[in-house]
């Protein structure tokens, strides 16, 4: 995951997703891993890839959609008006 997080930082998505989706395979249970990695692709104006993954995270443990909702106000979410409410209706 810190490999991912520094790769984002030298805006490298490739490795950075390289790199998330290794520490998820490592930890496939771990859901707080993959919804960063989520969060990351929306900020990274990849929400359709953000979608897949939030939408099973949400089924499993609704209050990482409350989360979500908080997130805008504190700038770790920086996805438009738009993009955050169909993230929010994910099903």
């Amino acid at each position: 995951m810190n490999a991912g997080d520094l790769a984002v930082e030298k805006n490298d998505m490739p490795a950075a997703i390289r790199e998330y989706e290794a520490a998820e395979k490592m930890f496939p249970k771990n859901l707080e891993m993959k919804y960063w990695h989520a969060i990351t692709l929306a900020n990274k104006q990849q929400v359709p890839a953000a979608l897949a993954l939030l939408r099973p995270i949400f089924k499993q443990e609704p209050n990482w959609r409350v989360l979500t909702e908080r997130l805008p106000k504190v700038g770790l979410l920086t996805v438009t008006a738009a993009e955050l409410k169909q993230i929010l209706a994910l099903k």
